[in-house]
């Protein structure tokens, strides 16, 4: 039979990794049963890459959540704290201002919902519900992140060490949602290298 999908089945390997392609030469088409065996070793290294960051990525996104919970507590119970946020300056007027709880609270309301978009893209049933809120948690971060450098900005705070901890948090927003985009992303790459199996027997 015909083998239009050859070239992509063998690039598709990995040499030296898996027992389904160790023993197959570079050159070599696959049969039916090699392409299903590469294929599905391929899903599974996916599978387990999906488990492992989405909990590693969710388990940072929850820290960090309370750490900006913390941190809006701490604001709301003492106005005048001089530490941190010592990089949101810009924004206080001569009077206690709002802006640093805000900001905290909105940071850790997107990185609670970063979380539960990282754990629930782990599940396939469970993946576009994950994409939205991966998105909206990415619109929320990026919108604390541009009030962040507005105000290190506009309070010359860039040598405050303390001026950084804010854009952390969000910066996991968007990390966690670049990550599991491109788990997508390669997880239609192995559907499409499914659908150009081909039918072959070795003799």
């Amino acid at each position: 039979a015909g083998r239009p999908g050859g070239g992509a089945m063998r690039r598709a390997r990995a040499p030296g990794r898996g027992a389904a392609a160790a023993h197959l030469r570079e050159d070599a088409p696959l049969d039916s049963q090699e392409q299903e065996a590469v294929v599905r070793e391929l899903e599974a290294e996916l599978r387990g890459m999906r488990r492992f960051w989405g909990a590693l990525l969710a388990a940072a996104s929850a820290g960090l959540a309370m750490f900006h919970l913390v941190s809006a507590a701490a604001v709301l119970a003492e106005p005048e704290l001089s530490h941190w946020p010592a990089g949101l300056t810009g924004l206080r007027p001569a009077r206690p201002s709002a802006a640093p709880f805000v900001l905290d609270a909105v940071a850790a309301a997107a990185l609670l919902v970063s979380a539960a978009g990282a754990v629930l893209s782990i599940a396939h049933h469970r993946r576009e519900l994950a994409r939205r809120l991966l998105r909206l948690s990415a619109v929320a971060a990026a919108a604390v992140l541009a009030v962040w450098g507005a105000a290190v900005v506009r309070g010359e705070q860039w040598r405050d060490r303390h001026a950084y901890v804010c854009a952390v948090g969000p910066a996991v927003c968007l990390a966690v949602q670049h990550a599991v985009s491109s788990f997508d992303g390669t997880e239609r790459g192995l559907r499409e290298l499914r659908g150009l199996m081909y039918e072959h027997k070795k003799l």
